[in-house]
């Protein structure tokens, strides 16, 4: 066991994992799968996974003292760091959602694409 965990694919492995929620909403906001409401789907999508990634991370010291396994502390800060990212993935739709009121003119979609909401907030300075 000790021989997996030490590995440098088995890090690699993790941090691939870690990416399937990312690339789950992906194809779902490249196929325009993200319900009537796209801006909530992606708050209540990334915000789970940033609630499961917290509990990850704070299950490794238990689980390294538990099973006597010292080389579980190396996936620790990585599953932080995705905590992390998926909890400023969580904001950033209520951050689209606020800076029309502050940058006026940007913003301005057609209510019948969702999706051109985040195009043109590249547009905006």
């Amino acid at each position: 066991m000790r021989a997996i965990l030490v590995s440098k694919w088995t890090k690699v492995a993790v941090f691939l994992i870690c990416l399937i929620p990312f690339a789950e909403l992906l194809w779902r906001f490249i196929k325009g799968d993200l319900g009537i409401n796209p801006v909530e789907t992606l708050q209540h999508g990334t915000g789970d996974w940033t609630i499961r990634f917290i509990v990850f991370t704070l299950c490794i010291t238990p689980f390294r003292k538990l099973l006597k396994l010292p080389d579980l502390i190396r996936f620790r800060r990585m599953l932080g760091l995705f905590a992390f990212s998926t909890s400023a993935c969580t904001f950033s739709p209520i951050s689209a959602r606020i800076s029309p009121s502050i940058s006026p003119g940007c913003g301005k979609t057609s209510p019948s694409a969702p999706s051109s909401l985040w195009v043109s907030r590249l547009s905006c300075p």
